[in-house]
């Protein structure tokens, strides 16, 4: 594959270790043997929310669509554990006082440094057409623009990705790694590929973009840009480079069985490369093994002379038997088989730091009951074979089928959320409402929207944190300009965080304090129509059915009521100028000759909508739906008239008592 006799006899450097040859089409790269290679970066489900029959699923879906690849086809998966910025800057932050400023700057103190990361996971497909590569070249050098039998080889290994990803897309989200226009600051289009960055990364270390030559070949020498240096402990560039593997595996797998090294606190790559078997070639395999544990069962000379009372070898035939099971397996379709190779690199420049995380990471990847050993003499061997498209490196001849493998590889890890809140109308790349951490290392950005919608819903026993966790959401609300915050509170759970981010707080139910005039505002026709569906409302919660005359008689008092000033729209106004008896029997409660007048029957509406408001309606609940759904659809009818397109976050504590009630469910929805 990589043999320089007819130009040299020494390897020189990294690029000489490397298969890659050219880009031949978009995100399929020509390797020297004459195999193919793509790639997907793919996100699974999370870990933590999902439960065994789940991730169960998963790979069982990941065996069906696996195990059709045969001979010829090989697979890298790569989980790559790296350091991030957890929290975005200060000045990515509008937060317009110091209260809520100074909450975020704490948080930003505690989430700062380099002990945060996360882990993203490649899944790379390579294909080696069956036929000699001798003939490929041969074709090349006669002067032929585009070979036949090479066009045919990466039509078919472009129509098996799109059926391998169609399969993998239910279970897996993937993003095809291809290249891609970037404008500079000049204004010049240069293509970039994140299937170059990528083994950028796996050679030399090192992440960043990495653009395509005009002429995308020699990709050996464009993606091997580091000085490497063999050993014990080899150096690539200025770290050195520490190898595990993984050469032994537990009796049994189950889903996502090395979700632990999802929680560590430092940088590797976990990399896991399957070589693909066609059913008769592993079948073929798998005998041979059989028929080595058959014959150990007996000893030679008990076969030989036929002695009856002879002892059988009790696990030669347990492993003989495991290997009919698997032989079976194979046959019947339910499974394929490869070879399986594991490794996790480690990159650090102090050579005893790495030692000490090769320590540990040993320590961890033990306890899950695999066998694993740090690589000394083999370590350049076991680094190379963990490159994608390498095929030749660190041969392990075990194998393993893919139900198995599907248990082993990283098709499931810890959700961290996304980095910037995906709402649409928010401004671009806008910081996500908060960070938080989902284990010791890991950060979770956490925002409230799923795309244009924000609808979210706690449960929590009684005592748990609820109303503490809606008083953070609006602290970390404050961090879009612009944002307004309209509060429901029960137990003036949030009144230190309004008064500190000097907010308007309002005690509903204190008449001294707050008082509503929900008629005032009826000059226009919509309004006019709301207020009169607002005092039919009135009637239902009295237990009077609203009838067309009812109707006809509010519509008549309304249109009388909006020619008087402002001052003379009250509750009692209307009393006085409805001319049905039902209708002025049915509000009496809500004017001052009622006990709700005090609320709801003001001369002139106090209340004045700012950025932050809490409305404290504890005393109100213990009133009785009949008291608290006018107050509240009220309000809302204020709030959802100063909606302006900004920011608007509407916290309903206590929202079971509000949501159990038709009419203001309706006005919710």
């Amino acid at each position: 594959m990589l043999k320089l006799i007819d130009y040299r006899t020494k390897t020189r450097g990294l690029p000489d270790l490397l298969p890659y040859a050219a880009l031949i089409a978009p995100g399929i790269v020509l390797n020297k043997d004459g195999s193919f290679l793509a790639g997907w970066e793919v996100r699974g489900q999370d870990t933590a929310s999902s439960t065994e029959s789940d991730l169960s699923q998963v790979s069982s879906r990941f065996n069906n669509a696996v195990k059709l690849l045969g001979s010829g086809w090989m697979l890298h998966m790569d989980a790559i554990r790296s350091s991030h910025r957890a929290y975005p800057p200060a000045d990515k932050g509008y937060f317009p006082d110091p209260v809520t400023r100074l909450i975020d700057d704490e948080r930003r103190e505690f989430f700062s440094g380099n002990r945060w990361f996360s882990t993203s996971a490649i899944l790379t497909v390579t294909y080696k057409p069956n036929f000699q590569d001798s003939k490929i070249a041969g074709k090349a050098q006669a002067g032929v623009a585009t070979s036949d039998a090479l066009e045919k080889a990466r039509s078919y290994f472009q129509n098996m990705l799109d059926e391998l990803e169609d399969a993998l897309s239910s279970i897996l989200r993937m993003e095809r790694l291809v290249e891609y226009a970037m404008p500079d600051a000049d204004g010049f289009d240069w293509v970039q590929s994140d299937l170059f960055s990528h083994i950028q990364y796996c050679t030399t270390g090192t992440l960043h973009p990495v653009r395509v030559p005009q002429t995308p070949m020699y990709l050996d020498a464009l993606l091997g840009g580091e000085t490497l240096v063999g050993g014990i402990v080899p150096r690539l560039g200025n770290r050195h480079l520490a190898v595990l593997s993984l050469d032994g595996l537990p009796q049994e797998s189950y889903p996502a069985i090395l979700r632990d090294l999802d929680a560590l606190a430092l940088e590797y790559r976990f990399s896991s490369r399957f070589i693909c078997l066609d059913q008769y070639d592993a079948a073929k395999e798998i005998n041979s093994y059989r028929k080595g544990w058959r014959q150990q069962v007996f000893r030679f000379l008990d076969q030989f002379f036929n002695n009856p009372n002879a002892r059988a070898n009790r696990d030669a035939l347990l492993m003989a038997e495991d290997a009919e099971t698997a032989l079976t397996e194979v046959q019947g379709g339910y499974v394929s088989a490869g070879y399986l190779t594991t490794s996790i690199v480690l990159m650090h420049e102090d050579q005893e730091q790495l030692q000490d995380w090769a320590r540990d990471l040993r320590r961890t990847v033990q306890t899950l009951g695999f066998g694993c050993r740090i690589e000394s003499i083999n370590a350049l061997e076991a680094w190379l074979g963990t490159h994608p498209a390498n095929s030749y490196a660190k041969l392990r001849r075990p194998m393993v089928n893919t139900l198995n493998l599907a248990d082993l590889l990283p098709l499931s890890s810890v959700w961290t959320g996304s980095p910037v809140c995906p709402c649409p109308f928010y401004p671009p790349n806008s910081k996500p409402l908060a960070v938080l951490m989902t284990d010791n290392s890991t950060p979770f950005w956490f925002n409230i929207h799923a795309g244009d919608l924000g609808h979210t819903l706690i449960f929590g026993p009684t005592g748990a944190g609820k109303s503490t966790l809606l008083a953070f959401i609006a602290a970390q609300f404050r961090c879009y300009e612009n944002a307004r915050i309209f509060a429901f509170d029960k137990g003036m759970s949030m009144f230190p965080l309004c008064f500190g981010a000097s907010g308007d707080h309002y005690n509903i139910g204190n008449a001294e304090q707050l008082a509503f005039a929900p008629l005032q505002r009826i000059d226009s026709e919509e309004e006019r129509t709301w207020a009169e569906e607002w005092i039919a409302s009135l009637m239902e919660l009295q237990q009077f059915t609203v009838m067309p005359a009812h109707r006809n008689a509010i519509h008549t008092a309304m249109q009388t009521l909006a020619a008087n000033p402002p001052h003379l729209r009250s509750l009692t106004s209307f009393y006085h100028v409805v001319q049905d008896r039902e209708i002025k029997e049915a509000i009496q409660h809500y004017t001052v000759q009622g006990a709700m007048g005090r609320l709801l029957d003001a001369d002139a509406d106090n209340l004045n909508l700012s950025r932050f408001m809490v409305f404290e309606i504890e005393d109100l609940m213990n009133l009785g739906d009949k008291n608290l759904v006018p107050v509240l659809t009220y309000l809302f009818r204020r709030i959802e008239k100063a909606l302006d397109g900004s920011p608007t976050l509407l916290v309903l504590d206590e929202a079971w008592i509000m949501l159990g009630h038709p009419v203001f469910r309706a006005k919710i929805r």
